[in-house]
C-alpha cells in the first residue's frame, strides 16, 4: 500500500487495521525505552526471550547446570539431565570427567534396582519423597535425604557422609576410614556395624537390632527393641538410649543415662554404667563371664534373678544402687552384695 497523507481529516478510532501498516524490516521502529515500538523480529531460536532493553537475549539461569541430574518416573530419556533408571545414571555420573561433584535430585516415587548402586566420586542426593527400594554403596563421601532407603552400605568411605532417612531397613559398615559420619533416622530396622573409625554417630528414634564388631560408634536417643550384640573389637557408647531385649556385650560399650529393661550378658567385655536403671525384673540382672570388667556408677539395678559375677570377672560399683542376688557356687563376690563401693577410679581405664 503506498503512503498516503491526510491532511486536515480527522482519523476516527480503529479505523487503521494490521492490514494498512506497512510492515517493513526497519530496526528504527523497534521498541526501545524511549517509546512505545514493534517488537523485534523474532530471531528463530528457542532458547532466546525479549528482555526488558527491547533484545533477544538467553534467560539468565535458563540452561540446566550440568552437575545436576533429575530422576524421576515418568521421564523415559535417560540421557542428558532427565532419568528415569538410577543404574544407567551410575553409569553416566562414574564415566563422567571429574569437576564439580554432582547433585541427584530424585522425585518421590518408589526406585528399584539389582546389585549396588555405587558412586566413584562424593554426590548429593535429594531424594525426600522417594524410595530407594535397593542398596546405595558408598564409598567415596555422600550427602543423602531420602524417605525410605533399603540398605545402606558404607564401605571405607572417605571423606564424610551424612544420610538423613524417615527409614532405613539396614545400614551395614565395613573397613576402617577415619572421617565424620552421621545417619539420622526415625527408624532403623538393622545396624550391621564393622571396621568404621572414630566420630561415627547415629541418631535414631527405634532401632530393631543392633550388631557392632570391630567399630567405634556414639548412637544418641534409640529404642532399642530386639536387644543388641557387640563383637570383641567393638568401642561403642549409647547415649539415652531405651533396649528392650536382652543383650550380649563383649569388647568396651558405655551406657550413659540409658534405661535397660532386660538382662545383660557380659561376655569378655569392659562394660560401664554411668546413671543408668537397669529393670530386669523378670530376668537375671547382669551375667559378666570370663576376663571382663564391669563398672556401675550411678546406676540402680533391679532383677528377678540373681546377678552372675563368675570366671574372672570384676565389678566396680559406685554411687547408690540396689539388687536382688542369689548365691551362685561360681561368683567372685558372694551374695549378698549391698552394695560394693570402689573408689579406686584409676580402675576405669578398662573402660576407655
Amino acid at each position: 500500500m503506498p503512503l498516503t497523507r491526510i491532511t486536515g481529516i480527522q482519523v476516527k478510532d480503529q479505523s487503521i487495521t494490521e492490514d494498512d501498516l506497512s510492515l517493513s524490516d526497519k530496526l528504527d521502529w523497534n521498541v526501545s525505552i524511549q517509546r512505545h515500538g514493534f517488537c523485534p523480529k523474532l530471531p528463530n531460536n528457542p532458547s532466546l526471550f525479549l528482555n526488558g532493553q527491547g533484545q533477544w537475549a538467553a534467560l539468565p539461569g535458563a540452561a540446566l547446570p550440568q552437575n545436576v541430574y533429575y530422576v524421576s518416573p515418568s521421564f523415559i530419556q535417560n540421557s542428558g539431565q532427565y532419568w528415569s533408571n538410577l543404574k544407567l545414571l551410575e553409569q553416566e555420573i562414574n564415566s563422567s570427567p571429574y569437576g564439580q561433584e554432582p547433585l541427584i535430585v530424585i522425585y518421590p516415587g518408589i526406585y528399584s534396582w539389582t546389585g549396588e548402586l555405587e558412586f566413584n566420586r562424593f554426590v548429593s542426593i535429594m531424594a525426600q519423597g522417594a524410595t530407594l527400594g535397593g542398596t546405595l554403596k558408598i564409598k567415596q563421601g555422600a550427602e543423602v535425604y531420602v524417605k525410605q532407603l533399603t540398605k545402606c552400605l558404607i564401605d571405607g568411605c572417605t571423606p564424610d557422609v551424612t544420610v538423613f532417612a524417615y527409614y532405613i531397613g539396614e545400614i551395614e559398615t565395613e573397613n576402617a576410614n577415619e572421617g565424620y559420619y552421621q545417619v539420622f533416622a526415625n527408624t532403623i530396622d538393622i545396624i550391621n556395624a564393622n571396621g568404621i573409625a572414630m566420630r561415627f554417630n547415629i541418631y535414631a528414634n527405634k532401632i530393631y537390632q543392633c550388631n557392632i564388631g570391630e567399630a567405634f560408634y556414639n548412637i544418641w536417643g534409640a529404642k532399642i527393641t530386639n536387644g543388641l550384640v557387640t563383637g570383641e573389637d567393638a568401642n561403642v557408647s549409647f547415649y539415652d538410649c531405651v533396649v528392650e531385649a536382652e543383650s550380649f556385650l563383649s569388647g568396651k560399650a558405655r551406657f550413659h543415662n540409658c534405661t535397660i529393661n532386660f538382662g545383660v550378658n557380659v561376655i569378655d567385655g569392659r562394660v560401664a554404667f554411668y546413671d543408668c536403671f537397669i529393670n530386669a525384673n523378670t530376668a537375671e540382672g547382669i551375667i559378666c563371664t570370663q576376663d571382663s570388667y564391669l563398672l556401675l556408677s550411678d546406676t540402680n539395678i533391679v532383677c528377678d534373678g540373681s546377678w552372675s559375677i563368675s570366671g574372672q570377672g570384676y565389678l566396680y560399683v559406685r554411687g547408690q544402687s540396689t539388687a536382688n542376688t542369689a548365691r551362685d557356687p561360681n561368683m567372685v563376690l558372694m551374695t549378698p552384695i549391698d552394695l560394693i563401693v570402689d573408689h579406686n577410679y584409676e580402675n576405669e581405664r578398662y573402660f576407655y
